[in-house]
């Protein structure tokens, strides 16, 4: 991975340059334990990564999971984007399946500060999640 993009600020009135981080693609890699199908993702989730993230939890709905882990412990970044797609998979896999996510700081934040901790069932580590099942 190269290192962090340099933007100018000349525009907006102030000088010099901006440090900005390098985009982090998405990874997806699908685990099966015992009744549990858990989705660890690796990356960013905004409107760019959305798409393919939605796909592979509505694929994996379809064979109908009795619970369906969604590991964020390595996302970098969780835009609104990636927390309106979650409230739409809870609705599309409950209550045949029971969805639970893996947050690490940086997803529970995200999650967190929209409110959407009331509505989806939030673990700070994948034991605890399979755990609860």
């Amino acid at each position: 991975m190269s290192g962090p993009e340099r933007i100018s600020t000349a525009a907006s009135g102030r000088s010099g340059q901006v440090s900005v981080p390098p985009r982090r693609k998405l990874t997806l890699k699908l685990d099966k334990r015992d009744a549990a199908t858990i989705l660890h993702v690796e990356g960013d989730i905004d409107l760019a990564t959305v798409p393919p993230l939605r796909d592979a939890v509505f694929a994996e709905l379809e064979g109908g999971p009795a619970v369906l882990v969604l590991d964020f412990s390595g996302v970098g970044f969780l835009a609104s984007a990636g927390l309106s797609a979650l409230t739409a998979l809870l609705d599309a896999a409950e209550p045949r399946t029971k969805l639970r996510i893996v947050a690490g700081p940086i997803a529970y934040r995200a999650i967190e500060f929209s409110g959407l901790a009331i509505e989806l069932s939030v673990f700070s580590t994948l034991d605890d999640a399979l755990a609860s099942t």
